[in-house]
């Protein structure tokens, strides 16, 4: 049979959007090959993402059966104009679907040939014609962009075969497109660790190039990547913004053992040069030593500073009435009397600055904060207030509560795409958010990056109100704001301890606060169950039978596994595999056949699927820690319900995505379930701690049940170790301050 053919590219049959790898029908005229019952020769390989009906030439070899085609090398023909007009319309419609915002005419490919001529994919590698569209055509340039890019994406095939030889990606090849278009082959072969740097590429697929080429292990080029791959890993494992040269050190021969020059030893002397002159880090010299940031974490550490500062200058506001006489009347409206500690809150009303209201569950803290919002526009009804959280879900909690519409951090300052303007936010110093008085809650969730972007936006003289509980985990993403802020000593704590719930009405509560004792004797009744298992396979056998019992009565939504790890049998990969199995196995033939799958990497989603976002994307408008539901499978990638919007993931944003049927405790701040299953393995013990356990038993607002294997009960209620942040943001306040 022939090993090479034209033909015209019909139909996918199944495509992993991660690494690109494709099996797919072509219609072709050749007479000696097996086709299947549509009339289509199967293909498998690694191609981009082609629209349907473009002209392919293909060449490989035919498997041992003789059915499927196995291609070494794709490429798209366009030699007339009329398919060169079809692979536009297309290409057009395709970047519809994944942005709403892409909205041209229908005559821009008519417009796009006129100055292209009849074949659009020769047009494209010219070195002017980016600049040429851009000149002619009278749309957005980033509109210009997007569909030039798209376009030279169609012939990446040998980008892709080579950078795929070495264990990278196609997000990987997409990325290299977008930032050096038609250069990309020859940018990643030349200097493969600087352009797998810039692209976010991992530093192993870099190194294996690097090895192919046989360079220098101690290059330079080599060097700036390994530092810069050791420093990332160290901040976003242990969520802090700076770490310390030994802790460096350490990581970077971790990674170079583990490196296609693992018999290379990097001297310590050679790493403490190069990082004097690397533009992406910054060194900051203090009394104790060296810290390492990333110039970015230390950009935003002193704009947080230098606004905390700016927003702390107090000022009396001015009462219309005595504030005792609101205090009272909200006491009878509301029928409750306060405590002393919530009485003291309203202190936080007399002045302007910054102002923080802590405490665990149970102790009125969504209550008081409540009042007080109330007793503020009560005493100033002019004043324009905003309420803001990390998450959507968290916001939506505060609306419900306050019935005061309340929105997420990012956006309160309406974050934008920076590829769309000079500002990341609409308010800003510049132009700051109308509001007097701003309450953020969830404090312990925002992280380093997040944070700075709210305070230059919000105006000198206001009222700024931080809600947290110090005993929740912290933020997901580097940073340790609410407890910085504390232990700087320079903002007023108002403190809540009590607790209201009485002693054996909410045993889940009740059970929380043992924990932080390291109280183990426990009440256990039908809203808080323990069960112990003897390894793994017991611990994921009594799992699949509760989730299974809790699933028929409360339903999928209301239930939620958690765990401290992501690997091993306990952690959240192999339950969420587990579980989507179960779930796959009750719909029935029917709806089998009516629910696409969508293959990326290791994961299938279907729609119904539960998934979390793992990052902030401002551009996509998603944020780490948000949960939500497949809804549609679209060309390349998913739709996603979030707290009712509906978010197209595709391309690199699906690297940010993950099944959710399972998450890890820190995943689960700031968020409640009705019901909770917790899973306590008795590997890596470091990472059982009573705030990781508190955090998760206090998500649960019915029932909860936790599974322990072995000691991992007792490990997690008797270890006080809290991980240690290295954050410079007390230091950067004190000197502000003085």
């Amino acid at each position: 049979m022939v090993n090479q053919m034209e033909g015209i590219f019909k139909k996918i049959y199944r495509r992993n959007s991660y690494t690109g790898d494709t099996v797919f029908g072509i219609e072709t005229d050749e007479i000696d090959v097996k086709r299947n019952k549509s009339g289509y020769v199967e293909c498998q390989g690694v191609i981009p993402f082609w629209p349907e009906d473009i002209l392919l030439r293909v060449a490989g070899e035919w498997d041992s059966s003789g059915t499927i085609f196995n291609i070494k090398l794709a490429n798209p023909i366009t030699p007339t104009e009329s398919f060169s007009k079809v692979l536009l319309k297309r290409t057009i419609q395709f970047l519809k679907e994944r942005n709403n915002d892409f909205k041209v005419s229908n005559t821009l490919p008519k417009k796009i040939l006129e100055i292209t001529g009849p074949d659009i994919i020769n047009f494209v590698k010219r070195n002017d014609s980016l600049e040429e569209l851009i000149q002619k055509l009278k749309i957005d340039e980033w509109k210009v962009k997007e569909l030039y890019e798209s376009l030279v994406r169609l012939d990446s095939s040998s980008l892709i075969e080579f950078v795929t030889e070495f264990g990278g990606s196609l997000s990987d090849c997409d990325n290299l497109m977008k930032k050096y278009g038609k250069h990309a082959l020859k940018r990643i072969k030349s200097h493969p660790y600087q352009a797998g740097n810039s692209i976010g590429m991992d530093f192993y697929v870099s190194d294996a190039m690097g090895k192919n080429r046989d360079m220098d292990p101690l290059c330079n080029e080599r060097m700036q990547s390994i530092i810069y791959t050791a420093v990332n890993r160290l901040l976003e494992n242990n969520g802090a913004t700076y770490c310390i040269q030994s802790m460096l050190i350490r990581q970077i021969a971790s990674i170079s053992k583990k490196s296609s020059y693992s018999d290379t030893v990097i001297p310590v002397p050679l790493i403490a040069v190069k990082l004097q002159s690397m533009r992406g880090l910054k060194i900051e010299i203090v009394k104790n030593g060296v810290r390492i940031y990333r110039k970015d974490f230390y950009q935003q550490e002193q704009i947080i500073a230098r606004h905390l500062a700016r927003l702390s200058v107090s000022k009396d506001l001015i009462f219309k009435e005595d504030i005792e006489k609101i205090i009272k009347r909200r006491e009878t409206e509301s029928k409750i009397k306060y405590s002393e500690e919530q009485y003291k809150t309203y202190e936080a009303l007399e002045t302007t600055g910054v102002k923080i209201i802590t405490g665990g569950p149970g102790v009125g803290k969504t209550t008081t904060i409540n009042e007080l919002i109330h007793s503020y526009i009560e005493a100033f009804p002019k004043n324009k207030i905003a309420l803001a959280a990390p998450t959507g879900r968290a916001a939506q909690r505060m609306w419900d509560v306050t019935k005061i519409e309340a929105k997420t951090i990012h956006k309160t300052i309406d974050y934008q795409p920076y590829e769309r303007s000079d500002e990341p936010t609409i308010y800003n110093s510049e132009n700051p958010i109308d509001a007097d008085c701003i309450v953020i809650d969830e404090m312990s969730m925002v992280d380093t990056a997040t944070f700075s972007l709210l305070l230059p936006a919000i105006k000198t003289g206001s009222l700024i109100i931080l809600l947290g509980d110090v005993n929740q985990l912290q933020s997901v993403a580097p940073g340790n704001i609410l407890n910085d802020l504390i232990k700087s000593q320079y903002f007023k704590v108002y403190q809540l301890t009590k607790v209201y719930r009485q002693i054996g009405s909410n045993s889940i509560i009740e059970n929380a606060y043992k924990i932080l004792d390291g109280d183990m004797n426990f009440t256990k009744d039908d809203k808080f169950m323990i069960e112990s298992a003897s390894d793994d396979k017991e611990a994921i056998t009594k799992l699949v039978d509760s989730f299974n019992n809790w699933c028929k009565e409360g339903g999928l939504q209301s239930l939620q596994v958690l765990t401290p790890i992501k690997g091993s049998g306990c952690g959240a990969f192999e339950i969420n595999k587990k579980i989507a199995k179960i779930i796959e196995a009750g719909t029935t033939e029917e709806e089998c056949k009516t629910n696409k799958t969508f293959y990326y990497g290791r994961v299938n989603y279907r729609i119904g699927d539960k998934v979390i976002f793992h990052k902030n994307n401002y551009n996509d408008g998603y944020c780490n820690g948000d949960i939500g539901y497949v809804s549609g499978i679209i060309k390349d990638g998913i739709e996603i319900d979030v707290s009712g919007e509906t978010k197209k993931i595709v391309g690199e944003s699906l690297k940010d995505l993950s099944l959710a049927y399972a998450i890890t405790m820190h995943k689960s701040q700031g968020s409640e379930f009705d019901d909770v299953i917790i899973v306590l393995p008795d590997t890596y013990k470091n990472m059982l701690t009573k705030n990781l356990l508190f955090t998760a038993v206090t998500r649960a607002k019915k029932r909860v049940k936790i599974i322990y294997i072995s000691s991992a009960l007792s490990d997690s209620v008797h270890t006080i170790t809290v991980d240690k942040r290295y954050t410079g943001l007390v230091d950067k306040i004190r000197k502000e301050m003085t």
